[in-house]
């Protein structure tokens, strides 16, 4: 059991950064947003949230994917132990914060007007039944639905989809930091939430039948953008084995865990960086209204999907070498999820520049932010799977995913049979299985038989 630990922290502690100079071309927004973070890691974790949250604040803006239309709404999920950071999601949340407190305030208004008007149908009634004849239906008001864009992680499932409704193309953004929170309120017994929110992450459609007035509720594009964090045993709660296909849908990072004591003084700086987020929170609110008058269609170039194409299908394929069960949706849906950040990014470019273009192309420089922060993503993601079982259970020790990766890449460019097989013997795998491993990954295209070696192939 030791063994296993350390390796499980091995796992977390070793997984990647975002690289700097990456980080580093984001818009201003963000690099100024991640000045909350203390260390590397909550940078990256804040950096994570960002994306959560700014994806649901783009209305109007489209890509076509897979010739699908989808809109830049992301899951993403931040893991680790107690203390170890997370809280800075908390920066990330905020910033939808103006926009909510705006359409709450529309929608009270609405309410107070709905009020003033009920009165005056009720008395319309009386006046008709002393008088005998049909009231004016022309005074009878409607009740404003709710308005938001934030909606807590307890909300039920008949109130999420009717939020849903009401959203329309605008979309809904659940924030929580803690995951349990979530999987308490859409679960149907232990572990199991809805398959809603999997329909909702490609705008599928959803609805249901209210029991009470027979209204129908029928949501045709459903959009949502879900930014949290939990524990690894609160992820497995709510992605209790790894069949389930949410695991795939979500972004995850981790965070190890942080043994040093942190002071409690207060401390001036808090304080300054709450301003910081109120008026990034301002910026946001101006980029939600601005977007939302000029509508984007976002575009990639042939080469981005070249090399979209050939990263993500070499990506598969290492994946598929490990012989893991129910990986493959992961590496698939990241190629999404890039496309999803890539889309989020030139939105806010265009934003910047105040263009009232309707079509936007993608520049090389966010396709390649966009590119290098999913493969990061996928490497978390991929270990975070490492943990789950294939059917419900208790959770597994996490680990490093790539093992047979890991053997080729020590390898020189060209090698021996017996040089794979005592390296993998290495890693701990068994001669049988490295044999199968080598035959499945000259299947794949990583490696290719000459006369008398093997070569890695070129991706």
């Amino acid at each position: 059991m030791p063994d296993e630990v350390d390796t499980e922290a091995e796992a977390i502690t070793t997984a990647p950064f975002f690289e700097e100079e990456v980080v580093q071309t984001l818009p201003s927004l963000f690099l100024r947003g991640m000045t909350a973070a203390a260390t590397h890691r909550q940078r990256d974790a804040l950096l994570l949230g960002m994306l959560g949250i700014l994806s649901g604040c783009e209305p109007g803006v489209r890509v076509r994917y897979a010739n699908q239309e989808v809109s830049p709404h992301l899951y993403v999920a931040v893991l680790g132990p107690a203390a170890a950071g997370k809280g800075v999601l908390a920066y990330a949340a905020s910033l939808a914060q103006p926009i909510h407190e705006e359409l709450v305030e529309q929608w009270r208004k609405a309410m107070k007007e709905f009020s003033t008007k009920r009165v005056a149908w009720e008395l319309e009634q009386r006046r008709a039944l002393r008088e005998k004849r049909m009231p004016d239906m022309e005074l009878k008001p409607e009740e404003p639905a709710r308005q938001a864009l934030l909606v807590p992680p307890n909300t039920s499932k008949s109130q999420l989809i009717a939020d849903l409704e009401t959203a329309d193309d605008r979309g809904l953004i659940c924030y929580t930091s803690e995951m349990d929170a979530f999987t308490a309120a859409v679960a149907t017994d232990y572990g199991k939430h809805a398959p809603e929110l999997r329909m909702i992450y490609h705008h599928e459609p959803v609805g249901l039948n209210y029991k009470g007035d027979g209204r129908m509720v029928y949501v045709p594009h459903p959009r949502l953008a879900i930014c949290m964090s939990g524990t690894l045993q609160q992820l497995v709660n709510f992605v209790p084995y790894r069949e389930d296909g949410m695991l795939s849908r979500i972004c995850f990072y981790l965070l190890p865990s942080n043994p040093e004591w942190v002071s409690a003084e207060p401390d001036e700086a808090a304080f300054d960086l709450k301003k910081l987020f109120q008026q990034l929170g301002r910026e946001v609110a101006d980029l939600f209204h601005f977007l939302e008058k000029n509508p984007t269609r976002v575009t990639f170039t042939k080469e981005q999907w070249r090399i979209h194409d050939r990263l993500f299908r070499s990506l598969l394929g290492r994946v598929l070498l490990e012989d893991e069960e129910n990986t493959q949706s992961i590496v698939n849906r990241h190629g999404l999820m890039m496309i999803r950040i890539a889309t989020l990014l030139t939105a806010i470019r265009k934003y910047e520049q105040r263009s009232v273009a309707k079509q936007c192309i993608c520049t090389d420089v966010d396709f390649r932010t966009a590119l290098s922060l999913v493969q990061t993503m996928l490497v978390h993601s991929l270990r975070v799977s490492t943990m789950l079982e294939n059917q419900r259970g208790k959770r597994k020790p996490m680990r490093v995913f790539r093992q047979m990766q890991e053997v080729l890449d020590k390898l020189p460019q060209e090698f021996t049979h017996k040089q794979f097989i005592e390296a993998a013997v290495q890693e701990g795998r068994s001669v049988s299985t490295a044999k199968r491993s080598l035959d499945k990954a000259i299947e794949l295209q990583l490696v290719e038989k000459t006369d008398r070696n093997y070569r890695k192939m070129s991706q």
